[in-house]
């Protein structure tokens, strides 16, 4: 009995004591209530209300990555992404963003990252599947952490497109420190389809919203075994 006695007084002095809370009759709160409750409690702040989370358009839910090799001898490397490293591409390697360009998403992830949830990759010869990609995280300070891709794990046989791949389920962090390091074969042009989930949106602090701009439906696949699947996870 003397222990929970105890506890119940700990319990009141926390009461009277918590942080937010000024200790008088008036109830005030520190920084003032609004800082505590207030519309971005609501659901609206989950449902792209006002102040809330953003939508992606739905014409912005991609980017497609084209990467090719001219040279007809050679396998060589080419780097997707990786703002803050800017690597130049080896000679014979072109990347290009139908969209846009390679250097104006690499722009835009010094301020706003995005999260891929998914993504398609489709090559001239099968054997491109066979090579390993590393995604690579390097800090301001030279330390690098490598991380093994093998697109040969997300094969299916439900996929009857021998030169694509379909991995909805696979997710990526993708901001200034995250490269993708590719080996593209000899004369072999490929693509990437990256599926956008959510997405930084620095622009959105001008107008006092949230700056994370959220994809409510994924982007569709064309294989009906796989879209059927995510609409029923919806």
């Amino acid at each position: 009995m003397k222990r929970n006695s105890e506890m119940n007084k700990f319990i009141r002095e926390a009461e009277e004591n918590f942080d937010n809370f000024l200790g008088d009759a008036a109830g005030e709160y520190i920084g003032g209530e609004e800082m505590y409750v207030g519309d971005y409690m609501d659901d609206d702040y989950y449902n792209g209300g006002e102040g809330g989370l953003g939508d992606i358009d739905s014409a912005d839910r991609t980017i497609t990555v084209n990467i090719s090799n001219s040279d007809t001898a050679n396998q060589l490397t080419a780097f997707v992404f990786g703002a803050y490293a800017n690597n130049t591409q080896p000679v014979g390697i072109t990347v290009t963003v139908p969209e846009s360009s390679h250097d104006q998403v690499r722009q835009e992830l010094l301020s706003n990252p995005f999260l891929i949830k998914g993504f398609k990759y489709i090559v001239t010869n099968v054997a491109q599947f066979s090579n390993t990609i590393t995604i690579r995280r390097t800090t301001s300070m030279g330390i690098s952490h490598d991380a093994p891709l093998q697109p040969n794990s997300y094969r299916s046989a439900q996929n009857q497109i021998t030169t694509q791949i379909d991995a909805p389920s696979y997710v990526l962090a993708v901001d200034g420190r995250c490269e993708l390091r590719v080996p593209q074969n000899a004369s072999e042009s490929t693509t990437w389809i990256f599926s956008v989930q959510t997405k930084g949106n620095i622009g959105q602090l001008l107008k006092g919203q949230a700056v994370l701009d959220v994809a409510r439906t994924q982007a569709p696949t064309g294989l009906p075994q796989i879209d059927i699947k995510l609409k029923r996870r919806k």
